[in-house]
């Protein structure tokens, strides 16, 4: 699970933001929830992998991704990753089983 910002230009305000889950192995991600370029909190279900969502967003916006995974149907990761879209760096979190 990743999310990333960059800038659009020197001096903009304006970044590219890419959230990103992706998993290995036997694992099922059963929801993604993330906030969105308005500030609103989005909630899928049964989300095919890998995906992937990108958005214009000002510097300074929150921006956050929680991913839950299951084995067998018993939840086995939930990850929560969250910065600032003006942070120009990447949140990066990842597990193995």
């Amino acid at each position: 699970m990743e999310i990333s910002a960059t800038q659009l230009a020197a001096g903009s305000q304006m970044y590219s933001v890419t959230y990103s889950v992706t998993a290995t192995g036997e694992a099922d991600v059963t929801s993604v929830e993330y906030t969105d370029a308005s500030g609103d909190a989005i909630s899928l279900s049964d989300v095919s992998l890998p995906w992937e969502l990108t958005f214009i967003a000002s510097g300074g916006a929150t921006v956050a991704l929680t991913a839950e995974g299951t084995v067998d149907g018993k939840l086995l990761i939930e990850y929560t990753a969250s910065d600032s879209a003006g942070s120009n760096r990447s949140s990066n979190r990842s597990c193995t089983r």
